[in-house]
């Protein structure tokens, strides 16, 4: 990808944060996926499922 067009859209990202822009999801969706400078925030904490221990339970024994 081209600075160019990396630039321009951290600009729009970063504009789209402060609500110089609208998106199309709502302010709240772009607070949440980018920062205030317009980089994008690493989603694998986010999406990242806690999976319960399953071991046997007090009531069986």
């Amino acid at each position: 990808m081209s600075v160019r067009k990396r630039v321009l859209g951290r600009i729009e990202r970063t504009m789209t944060y402060w609500g110089f822009l609208k998106h199309p999801f709502g302010r709240e969706y772009v607070r949440e996926h980018y920062s205030p400078t317009g980089k994008k925030k690493n989603e694998t904490d986010e999406s990242a499922v806690e999976i319960p221990t399953v071991g046997p339970s007090e009531s069986d024994a």
